[in-house]
């Protein structure tokens, strides 16, 4: 039943996810298109430049369409097929509330790594366009390596890991915004009237708190005065606290707060996704409104 379950919410999902892939995709193949054309790469004329930077500016446009409107529709598509008048539909299905929770949960978050994998996949074409086919010749391996051994230098830290955390800083941050809605559906479809905009004041309020407490866990944690003696910059979001450096790199003591720091982004991020995760799944298996 359960395979059947996702199946069935693939099914639904695809069209629309498919339609958003296939126009990233042709957007890609353009750029790709191009950069690897031999007037741009010439600079044979104004019109290759323009040609260029248009492409540029409608990639990076539609590499942040790609993830906002994945998120929204997933978001959106979860309330209306819980907690609207498609709701009632769901609901008769002969499987416990908890297990449609986890269904479009985990839906959601395969879309996403999905549209993670295909941007990975799009910045690999657009290397190959912009260097002609010729990425894997040595004398682009021994720049990119260049490259990699002067981030190791000026951050403090090797490429490698810092890749690692933002592959899970991404899903970590992916999984935390989609609860943190899903919770503040669940939240404003227990009100009788006005379901959606309770669910976005509950929104609201949980970021509000979630900014607090992400201020406090720094200061208490002794992160402000060390930002300062280290000379790095740090920046708090809702998923984690990403961080910088500008000076010091390669000091054990920056890497050592650098990696304490990584440390505590993933215990809060962890933190918020479980609490999250128990309120949608008390809401959903006790508390169900479709009135």
């Amino acid at each position: 039943m359960l395979g059947k379950l996702f199946k069935h919410e693939f099914k639904n999902t695809a069209k629309v996810m498919l339609l958003i892939y296939g126009m990233f995709a042709i957007i890609t193949l353009l750029g790709t298109f191009v950069l690897s054309s031999d007037a741009v790469r010439d600079e044979a004329s104004s019109a290759a430049n323009i040609m260029l930077v248009a492409s540029m500016i409608f990639y990076m446009l539609s590499v942040f369409a790609l993830f906002i409107v994945t998120y929204v529709y997933m978001c959106v598509h979860f309330y209306k097929s819980m907690y609207s008048d498609q709701g009632y539909l769901t609901h008769t299905l002969p499987v416990k509330s908890s297990t449609l929770f986890h269904v479009k949960l985990g839906t959601s978050m395969v879309w996403m790594v999905c549209s993670l994998a295909l941007l990975v996949l799009s910045i690999f074409l657009f290397l190959l366009g912009g260097t002609h086919g010729e990425i894997f010749s040595p004398e682009i391996s021994r720049e990119l390596h260049q490259a990699a051994v002067e981030f190791e230098q000026e951050v403090g830290i090797p490429i490698g890991f810092f890749i690692a955390h933002m592959v899970i800083s991404m899903l970590l941050s992916g999984l935390c915004y989609l609860l943190w809605v899903f919770t503040s559906a669940s939240v404003g479809q227990l009100f009788s009237q006005y379901k959606v905009v309770a669910a976005i004041i509950t929104g609201a309020i949980l970021y509000f708190i979630e900014q607090i407490a992400s201020v406090i866990i720094m200061v208490t944690s002794g992160y402000v005065a060390a930002m300062s003696d280290n000379s790095s910059l740090f920046y708090v979001s809702t998923s984690g606290v990403n961080a910088v450096s500008t000076a010091g790199a390669g000091n054990p003591a920056s890497l050592g707060l650098l990696g304490n720091m990584l440390t505590v982004t993933y215990i809060w991020s962890i933190f918020l996704c479980v609490v999250y995760y128990i309120v949608c799944r008390v809401i959903i298996q006790k508390h169900l409104n479709l009135e």
